[in-house]
């Protein structure tokens, strides 16, 4: 069940930062965690954060692209807890085994810039990468909780 597992994994992970970041905003941001639209705002600012300077504020899809300052706002959350790599590598294994190994890509030359993933790489990225997420977390609360003593 390693597709669920990606899956879970990614999804768990935007609700910790919605739930984190709610704890302590006074703002008029709305961040309940069942709101599709701030689960998308999320997902995006993890995407565009993963492409640094390939995308401009001009090429980004909404909800980011109608409400800049709040995914600016998550995504400086996104960078000061770390979550970027680990949480990164998730969409495209996941999108792999959705499609079947079908995510080959191509350059405008027709040269093949990625083939598909071996089967066996998936179980080691959903493991590495829960590992890696659950330390970054890890490490944010107790820095947050010994902050707060």
């Amino acid at each position: 069940m390693i597709q669920q597992g990606i899956t879970l994994l990614r999804e768990n992970t935007i609700t910790w930062v919605l739930t984190e970041l709610k704890r302590d905003y006074t703002g008029s941001l709305n961040l309940d965690f069942t709101d599709e639209n701030m689960r998308e705002l999320v997902s995006q600012s993890f995407h565009i954060l993963g492409l640094g300077d390939k995308i401009t504020k001009e090429e980004w899809n909404d909800p980011s692209k109608s409400k800049p300052d709040d995914a600016a706002y998550i995504q400086n959350f996104i960078k000061t807890t770390g979550l970027l790599k680990a949480y990164s590598r998730l969409p495209m294994y996941r999108n792999d085994i959705n499609h079947g190994g079908f995510t080959i890509e191509k350059n405008s030359n027709g040269d093949i810039l990625k083939m598909p993933i071996e089967s066996h790489k998936f179980k080691q990225v959903l493991e590495k990468s829960y590992r890696e997420l659950m330390e970054k977390i890890t490490t944010y609360e107790s820095t947050r909780q010994n902050a707060a003593e």
